[in-house]
């Protein structure tokens, strides 16, 4: 790749003044993912030796890599259109609480170079490498059943509507989702994923993991949500109605396959079970309230059977 020393590249500081939003809330991030602070300074290192980023195919995303050709991260810049896409980049690693399913680190940031059009705002998640893509790993059975079980609890809890064996990488036999710009989706819309046909996913779930889900705060991840993402109240239900049904679902020992069926359109229904029980729940109401709600809703829909097995 062509390497030309000029001005022009450059990595534009986290807490600069000029920022077009809040400064603290991009600080705010550095410091929640610390080990993107050394990635950051070989990237602003490697402008100033002139390299590159690389666009990647289909998308408007950008490859960073030091001066070595080394693959660092991937930059997402916000589209004209909106920014929901990025701050979802953002919010899905915020949300995988203590690393649990292993999501790169993932935080907003500004970058200048000509080839990104001058002066954008976006997210940069650090690249795995060398690792591959699921669909490209020959053997996924060797891989413990809990690389599976987290990365599901991941897209459950997110709603995810776009988990694909190329967005989940593998590296030393662990598995790493990256692309996280479809979660919680505003519209509803028919989920599936490509793990629910892996053997691994119907597996019982463990103690730890179920204890990880019980130990989650809601109040402190609506005040993430809200405050430092500034999402509208609905896609905060969302979220906390769909941690809330996986876990009364696993409370009442159905698998996590099992429980993802509640999230599809079945035959001649116009829309999942899990969005017939969301519209049940109320809106106009403190979170607290809203939370006894759901609960008590979700339970007797699994006491009562859960049609979608």
């Amino acid at each position: 790749m062509k390497k030309t020393k000029n001005k022009e590249f450059s990595f534009i500081r986290l807490n600069e003044a000029s920022l077009s939003h809040d400064p603290s809330f991009y600080s705010e991030f550095l410091q929640d993912v610390p080990q993107m602070i050394p990635i950051l300074e070989r990237i602003e290192h490697a402008f100033q030796q002139g390299i590159e980023p690389a666009r990647l195919q289909a998308q408007e995303a950008y490859l960073l890599k030091d001066e070595k050709q080394v693959p660092l991260a991937v930059f997402k810049p916000f589209k004209q259109s909106g920014c929901q896409d990025v701050i979802r980049e953002c919010l899905a690693y915020r949300l995988d609480h203590q690393n649990f399913a292993n999501v790169p680190g993932t935080i907003m940031t500004q970058l200048q170079h000509p080839l990104l059009g001058g002066r954008r705002i976006g997210s940069c998640q650090q690249v795995i490498y060398p690792s591959q893509p699921f669909y490209g790993f020959q053997n996924s059975i060797v891989l413990k059943p809990e690389q599976i079980r987290r990365l599901a609890i991941l897209d459950l809890r997110l709603l995810n509507a776009d988990r694909h064996g190329y967005n989940v990488m593998i590296k030393d036999a662990e598995v790493f989702p990256i692309d996280h710009a479809c979660i919680l989706p505003e519209r509803d819309v028919n989920l599936s994923f490509f793990w629910q046909t892996h053997p691994h996913a119907s597996t019982k779930i463990s103690a730890e993991e179920f204890q990880y889900l019980q130990n989650i705060d809601l109040s402190q991840d609506i005040e993430i949500m809200t405050e430092e993402f500034g999402l509208e109240r609905s896609i905060v239900k969302k979220y906390v109605c769909a941690h809330l049904f996986l876990q009364e679902g696993l409370a009442q020992e159905y698998n996590l396959v099992e429980i993802a069926e509640c999230l599809k359109r079945r035959e001649q229904e116009s829309v999942s079970r899990f969005s017939v029980l969301l519209s049940k729940i109320k809106v106009d109401c403190c979170w607290q309230e809203l939370i006894g709600h759901a609960r008590q809703q979700f339970k007797s829909f699994y006491l009562g059977g859960c049609p979608c097995v």
